[in-house]
Parts: C-alpha cells; structure tokens; sequence
C-alpha cells in the first residue's frame, strides 16, 4: 500500500426479510458475504488466520484476488459488516452471519442444515390425537376445496388431525410442525459456527444485531397524554419487539450467548400455527440452561419485567410472554439498521451501503382479477397480505436521512467558511458575536443535549428501556434537573466534546480528495475512532436504588404539581443522587475527551494536514453555535449518507433471464421445505446471486466505471461463478446430487456439461 492509492471501507447494514423457505435463498447470499468478509479480514491482518479458523467457501480466494488487484490499480478495500436485521426466515441467517464474523467461526455447515435437515418430514410433529370421523368427513372436501392437490409429504390425514387438534384446543404446544426439535436443531447450527481468533470485525468495530418477533399478548408502555384530564393509568401495550445482540471486535460480546441467539432465532421464526408461540422456559427444557432464566430476562425482556406492579411480578410477566413470528408486525426491519449506522466511527474514508435481500421483487403489478375474491382465492390473497410488506415509507425514511445530512454538511462547509472570514477579520471577537441569532438556540438545545445524555446515563445504568414508565419518569426529571440546576448544564460539555471529535472527523474525510498525505489523514482518524471509546459511565449498583409501582404510578398522573426535584423519593433516598452521580460522570468525561483531543490535533505531523485540521479545529466553537441546534434537533450525530442497494433474482443480470425465481416461493413459500431438489436449486441460485451484486458493490466503491469495470467484472463473475458450480457440486454429490432444477440452472448458465 502506498499514499497514492487510497484506503476506503465498503461498510454494509444488512436487511434479511421474511419468508418462510425463502431462508434457503437467503443462506446462499449470506454464505457469499461471510466469504468476502473472510477474504477481507485476511487483507487487512499482519497475521495469517489460526489454524483453528473454520475454512471459508472456495470464493473467498477469489474475492481476495480481486481486491488484491483494486489495491494495485484503484483503492485498498475493506469490506466490513457492521449491522444486521433479520425477521423470521432472514432472522435465521442475520444470527448466523452475526455469529459467523464476531467469533471468527463458519458457516460451511449450514449447506447440510438448509438442505439435509430443513425438510417437512424432519420437522412436522405429530397431532395430539387423530380426528373424529366428524372432523374427516369433513375436513377432507374442505381441504381439497381450499388447498387442492397436497405435496406427497403432506397428507390429508396429517392435516385434519391438526386442524381438529387446533379447533378443541389442548395445551398449544403440539402444531404441525414441530418447534421443540427445530430449537435444538438451531442451537446445533450455532454451536456449529465455532469460535477462532480471527475474528471479522476490525478492532474495536461495533457489531448489532436485530431480530424481530411478536409478543403475542403484549407489553405495556406508558402514555404521556395531558395527566390533567385522565385518570388512572393510562397506558396500551406494543406487540412488536426487537431483540438486540452487539459485541466489538476482539471483545467478547452477546454473540456467545448461545441460550439467547436460539431463543430469538426460534422466537422470529415461529410462523403462525405452524408453530407453536415461543416462552424462554420451552428453550431452557430442550437446552437444559434453566439456571440462567433470570439473567436473560433482565437482558432481553427488559420490558416485561418493568411490567410487574401489585398484580404481577416483573419476571412472572417474562416467563409468561409468548413470542410469534417477527414478520407479524416488521417483515422487512429497516428501521433498526437505519437508526443504528449512524453511530459507528471509522478509522479510514467509508462508503456506506444498506443492501437487503429480496428473494421475490415485483417489476410489474399485475392488473386486477375480474371475478370476486371467494373460497380458496380470498384465503391465498388473505395470505398475501400477511405476507406482503411494503418497503416505500422505509425507503423513503432513508431518503430523507440521506437529505437531512446533505443539508447539514452543506450548513457546515458554508459556516466554517464565513467563519475563517469572521476571524480573520475580528481575531478577537467573543463566538457569540460571529451569530448572535443563534446564541439562545445553541443554550436551549445543549441543555436538551444535557438532559437527555443525564436520563440516557442513569437508563442504562438500571436497565431502564426507552418506552417503559420508569424511563419516562427519569427523562422527566432529567429535563427539570437540568433546568433548575445552575451547574446541571456543564452535563452539555461532554456532547459538546464529541461534535468536536466528529466534525475533526468530517474535516479529514474532505482531505482525502485532494491531500497527497493519505497516510496521516488515516492515522489521524484512527486516533479519533479509539477516543470514542471515551464515554461517561455510571454504577448504580448498591445503591438501593428501586421503583414503587405504586408510588410510581401516582407520580405520572400526579395533575397538581407533576413530577419535580422531590419526586426523587419515588426512587428513594437514594435516588435523589442519580442525576448528581451523572453529571459528575459526564463532567470528568467531558475534561477527558477534551483533553485527549487537543493532544491529538497539537500532534499531526507538520504539514497540509496538520495545517488544515488545526485551522478548522480553532473554529469549532463558531460552527459549532451554528451546526449544533440542527443536528440536535434532527437527531443525527453523523451526517453521513447511506445508498441503498438491493440483492435479488432480477437485479443479477447473469441469471434473471434464465431463471424466475426462488422455487421455495410455491406453496405459500413453504416450498422449499418439501423438496431437496428446491432447496438445492435456492443454495445455488442465493450464492449466485450473492456473488454478483457483491462484485457489483465492491466495484462501485472502488470507483471503477465503464469499460474497465465490465472487464473486471467478467472475469471474476466467471471464476466466482465456477467456484460456486463446483463447490455445491461437491457438497450434494454424497447425499444425493444436484437435482433436475439445479443441473438445469448449472446448464443454462454454461456451468455444467
């Protein structure tokens, strides 16, 4: 590597849909990505992988030998994997991809996973008992009404006896198919992962994961409508929930938790009927992990355990809660990536992308049926919509993120601009005469900083989720502390301090197109990425510090003097010191940071760089008045935009005209689950697809167009595509060949003799 090529980061949110044995589809695409991380990760290391480091598929050489040759000509790529969200089908593979890159570990096993274990006849389960002759009398013509010819897995028999099972009720566990056996079939696929030190995740990278499911009676959040004109409580309950997984790189992180992961790839995968609803007590039978109970609630049923008051304990509501499929209520989980990219530091120039996976794209609507829905056709479009999510409004909110950032990257370049003109004119001019309008936004929006960073401190410290009555009541008084405090505002420095680090950050990244000196600019930011590790952290540990429901309850609807600096005692003496405890956690933090930066920036070598940072480092303070009450009424801490880019059957141009799509979208999507050959073909077609818009992808961030970029791809689309043919050839040649759909997607694609 050399200054005149320049170092970039691919760093990619991955959006994994639901769909059933779509899944299959999925893990082909996700195998392809663990390869390119594999190959990246290997660039970038002064040290080979362990000898213990589970091998990747055979692409991965490939896509080494393709960045090896961008490094030469055009940029020094890595490609990073930062944030994940999965619901139901996509769920599975987030967690497993998730797994995958913080342990280091592999994913070649889930080929015998997908193909050999994920089949009706491993899974379906047996009724508690059959039907009547009532129920088969007439089960079978309805059946045949609404469903027609049935898969040979599948019997009418099988069907009715589950569906008079249902209909009489009995104790909700035993479904068609057959969700004790599936939880321990997902544990082994994690345990299969692995654990090496080679890790995928460059040091210190954050790493989340979201998956999605469904409470299926629901939590209560608190409503904060005017308390003057209600009574009581006033609350409703929110059925979608998320559960989050995160680590860094090189640090131990939630990923190892295999009781948790199975749970929430059981719990959003958990199709309606098919399955039967999820509680933590069902995973601990099949795992024999009962002792740690308690523990998991706490970390991943927070919500419900803030639900306990005279009626119930708190981890009586989460033993009691009973998770459905995440796709219910968030099919498509784009909200979670796009809240969470934002956050994340770099320590060279980065390319932003969120691709998500669409293994059934419509290009065309279809024009509406002339005949009336009826029977079997209103049933299939019922299903339809259950289904069907619509991505529009999270497109959209991208859009819009992506538009706001713009905006505020323009109002900085133009700011600092008149500001070089404000100092060079008045050197000694107070910040608040450079924009004297702006003065009285900036104090209102850091003490809003102030607060919420207090509440944000003292929420975590006790586990606190955002949308629970006790968070709220701590915002609450968050807000009033900071306004009755004379000191309560030095709580702003610390944020203050941050958008330092961040517009350095901005203010490097503008080097990269002209500084010949990429090298410092690199060390520079990495020395900005480690100080944001420099956070406030508080210990509310032996406090004593606890809620009364009661006293709580009364504190939020209290219409007189609502809750106020004595309302501490909801907490109890102790509570009363929270926010003094925050503040002086945010102050020393505030002085640290600070410090370490004027360090770092006294410390560029001498030259342009150096130059041009401590220049727009002397006027942070006059851009800052300006900048900060719009990011901070904006919410973005990081103007950075993200592309969207979507991997599909149709965006991949090598395969669309051959093929239509997954096969494991027949049948409702539950296709794949009854047919090796379909699962086989979707393998296939998921790593193909995969590998091309990966090539797609990396050759955009390397900035090669044109000609030069169609030669490049050519050539390594037809490697890649070879590895592919003769890997899963390998793979199924001992358990039962390729299949008609396969070898005929092999041969039409020149694959295959």
């Amino acid at each position: 590597m050399t200054d005149t090529v320049p170092c970039r980061e691919l760093r990619l949110g991955i959006v994994l849909y639901g769909g059933v044995s779509l899944a299959i589809y999925m893990a082909g695409i996700t195998e392809e990505l663990h390869a390119l991380l594999r190959a990246s990760r290997d660039r970038a290391s002064s040290t080979p992988p362990p000898a213990k480091a589970p091998d990747p598929a055979p692409t991965s050489a490939i896509y080494r030998d393709l960045l090896d040759e961008l490094a030469e000509k055009t940029v020094d790529l890595r490609v990073v994997v930062d944030t994940i969200a999965g619901s139901s089908a996509g769920g599975l593979n987030g967690a497993v991809l998730g797994r995958a890159i913080a342990t280091g570990g592999g994913v070649r096993h889930m080929n015998g996973f997908w193909i050999d274990k994920a089949d009706i006849a491993n899974l379906k389960d047996d009724p508690e008992e059959g039907a009547g002759w009532l129920y088969r009398t007439l089960g079978r013509p309805i059946l045949n009404r609404f469903m027609g010819n049935l898969p040979p897995q599948i019997s009418h028999g099988w069907l009715i006896d589950h569906l008079a099972a249902f209909l009489r009720g009995g104790d909700g566990t035993r479904t068609p198919l057959d969700g004790r056996k599936f939880i321990r079939l997902i544990g082994e696929a994690l345990n299969g992962i692995g654990r090496s030190t080679a890790h995928l995740l460059p040091d210190g990278q954050r790493l989340d994961l979201f998956l999605t499911r469904s409470d299926l009676h629901g939590w209560p959040r608190f409503l904060p409508i005017d308390a003057g004109l209600h009574d009581g409580r006033q609350q409703e309950r929110r059925f979608p929930h998320v559960m989050r997984f995160e680590t860094r790189g090189g640090l131990t992180g939630d990923f190892d938790d295999i009781f948790a992961l199975t749970y929430a790839c059981r719990s959003t995968a958990s199709f309606p009927i098919a399955f039967a609803p999820l509680r933590s007590s069902d995973v601990a039978e099949e795992l024999s992990a009962h002792d740690g109970l308690a523990d998991f609630h706490n970390r991943h049923l927070g919500e419900h355990i803030l639900a306990g008051d005279d009626r119930m304990t708190g981890d009586d509501w989460g033993s009691r809660a009973q998770m459905a499929d995440g796709g219910l209520h968030d099919n498509k989980p784009f909200g979670p990536v796009i809240d969470a990219i934002g956050d994340k530091p770099a320590r060279r120039q980065v390319i932003r992308l969120i691709a998500y996976v669409e293994p059934t794209p419509e290009q065309e609507v279809p024009i509406p049926d002339e005949a009336r829905f009826a029977g079997g056709a209103l049933i299939g479009r019922l299903y339809d919509h259950f289904r069907y999510e619509p991505i529009l409004d999270d497109l959209e909110a991208v859009a819009e993120r992506n538009r706001v950032a713009q905006e505020l990257k323009l109002l900085e370049a133009e700011t600092l601009q008149a500001a070089q003109a404000f100092r060079a004119a008045s050197p000694d001019a107070p910040a608040h005469s450079f924009a004297p309008a702006c003065v009285l936004p900036y104090d209102r929006a850091c003490r809003q900083s102030a607060a919420a960073l207090l509440a944000g401190l003292i929420n975590g410290a006790l586990g606190l989720p955002y949308p629970s009555r006790q968070a709220n009541l701590i915002r609450r008084l968050a807000r009033l502390y900071v306004t009755g405090n004379p000191g309560a505002p030095a709580a702003a420095a610390f944020p203050r301090q941050d958008r330092r680090r961040r517009f350095l950050v901005r203010q490097a990244n503008r080097l990269y197109a002209s500084a010949s000196d990429r090298a410092t600019v690199d060390a520079f930011k990495s020395v900005l990425t480690d100080l944001a590790e420099i956070r406030p952290v508080i210990d509310m540990t032996g406090t004593g510090i606890a809620f009364d429901p009661t006293a709580l309850d009364d504190m939020l609807i209290d219409r007189t003097t609502g809750p106020g600096r004595a309302s501490f005692a909801v907490l109890n003496a102790a509570g009363q010191t929270a926010l003094d405890r925050a503040l002086a956690a945010a102050t020393s933090a505030a002085d640290r940071l600070a410090g370490a930066l004027d360090v770092t920036v006294a410390d560029i070598p001498p030259g342009p760089v150096a130059t041009a940072l401590q220049a727009a480092d002397s006027l942070f303070d006059l851009v800052d008045l300006v900048t900060a009450p719009e990011m901070i009424r904006h919410r973005i801490e990081e103007p950075q935009e993200a592309r969207i880019v979507r991997i599909s059957p149709i965006d991949c141009r090598s395969t669309r005209d051959v093929v239509g799509q997954a096969l494991g979208d027949e049948f409702g999507a539950f296709a794949g689950f009854l047919s090796r050959d379909a699962r086989v073909h979707d393998i296939l077609l998921g790593r193909l697809n995969g590998a091309e818009r990966l090539l797609d992808m990396i050759l955009d961030a390397a900035g090669l167009e044109g000609d030069a970029a169609h030669r490049v791809k050519a050539a390594y689309r037809t490697r890649l595509f070879n590895a592919i043919a003769d890997d899963l050839i390998t793979i199924v040649d001992k358990t039962g060949g390729l299949g008609d759909p396969a070898t005929r997607l092999l041969r039409r694609l020149g694959l295959l003799a």
